[in-house]
């Protein structure tokens, strides 16, 4: 049985890939709207990780009617800053593509729009295969994850999400490409420095 004890479970998503220091990918986001004005914007950009804790998400060009997107797919962020982040505690298990996941929950520290988010992991490899967002004003955001190696490491490929709050419902796809990875990165790429 897989444990339950929060803190474990984030040790060894941070500890899944411990050779990967740094990468960055090209990322293309397509984002299909159901409702009126059905837009379908794509949104090229890069994905930047550098350990300890920094993600950071860059699009070339973000719409102003896809800027709330472009916040998701930046706060996805690196379990290693989720402590600072969040209150995170173990909540059960759950079925992720035919096989159990461990669920976790993260409480923002400082309280936003969101009231929390579930992310659920697969603890026979280590992968975060969804992660859920759950707002205060009833909308839900659910994005799965899908993994290939890349250059010897476990990378996320592709993610799917499926966006539904109050007056906006969408369908969002990111294919993650052309992984670099221990390159070096600038620490002035990530948001906090420039703010």
């Amino acid at each position: 049985m897989p444990t339950t004890d929060a803190r474990e479970i984030v040790q060894r998503l941070i500890e899944r890939e411990p050779d990967l220091q740094t990468y960055r990918a090209h990322v293309n986001v397509k984002i299909r709207m159901r409702s009126f004005p059905f837009l379908a914007p794509a949104l090229p950009g890069q994905v930047y990780f550098k350990r300890p804790g920094k993600y950071e998400v860059i699009f070339d060009h973000v719409p102003f009617y896809a800027k709330g997107f472009e916040r998701v797919y930046g706060d996805i962020g690196d379990p290693s800053d989720w402590y600072q982040r969040f209150h995170v505690s173990y909540s059960g298990q759950v079925i992720v593509s035919g096989h159990p996941d461990i669920v976790l929950t993260l409480v923002q520290r400082v309280r936003g729009m969101i009231d929390h988010e579930r992310v659920m992991v697969d603890p026979t490899v280590w992968h975060i295969d969804q992660m859920e967002w759950r707002y205060y004003s009833g909308g839900v955001i659910t994005m799965s994850q899908q993994y290939s190696n890349e250059g010897g490491f476990d990378m996320v490929v592709r993610q799917s999400a499926d966006i539904r709050i109050p007056h906006f419902s969408a369908i969002g796809n990111a294919d993650l490409s052309d992984y670099r990875t221990n390159v070096a990165i600038d620490d002035a790429t990530f948001a906090e420095n420039h703010r």
